[in-house]
């Protein structure tokens, strides 16, 4: 069961996402496409579908209250598998090139935190869940060439 602390962060997380995403240029849209990055099989399945199940639940609550902002929400999720640089890549390029995915949300991926650069080069925001050490030391060399964290 999801708690309200973890609804809380989903809601400011979709709160912070509309920002990013009017900030760069996608808000011309009705609906925003948040994008979950989860591992849905595999291992970490059961844990990883109950962050896609809060992020929808965010989303619907969201946009049974009208939307943020006039804009409503769709989710679009991606299986990073066991979290392997392959499988995190193809789940970052499905989201970036085939999903029209507007932001990216996430508290899975590679510990590596090496899907940040992934998002860097397709111009595409991204929040993570989890921000780490690893991702400060990435965004700190040129923070302003990412739309994440």
């Amino acid at each position: 069961m999801i708690g309200s602390n973890t609804f809380r962060r989903l809601a400011r997380a979709l709160t912070a996402s509309t920002f990013l995403v009017s900030a760069a240029g996608y808000a011309d849209a009705a609906a925003i496409k948040i994008g979950a990055l989860a591992p849905l099989t595999g291992p970490m399945a059961s844990d990883g579908q109950e962050f896609v199940n809060g992020v929808k639940w965010a989303v619907d609550e969201a946009n049974a209250a009208g939307g943020i902002a006039g804009y409503s929400f769709d989710v679009v999720t991606a299986d990073v598998k066991d979290g392997s640089a392959a499988n995190v890549t193809s789940a970052v390029e499905r989201l970036a090139d085939t999903s029209g995915v507007d932001v990216v949300l996430t508290g899975y991926a590679n510990l590596s935190m090496f899907e940040i650069d992934l998002f860097k080069e397709h111009g595409l925001p991204y929040i993570s869940a989890g921000p780490s050490p690893n991702v400060a030391a990435i965004i700190s060399k040129a923070p302003a060439d990412y739309w994440c964290c």
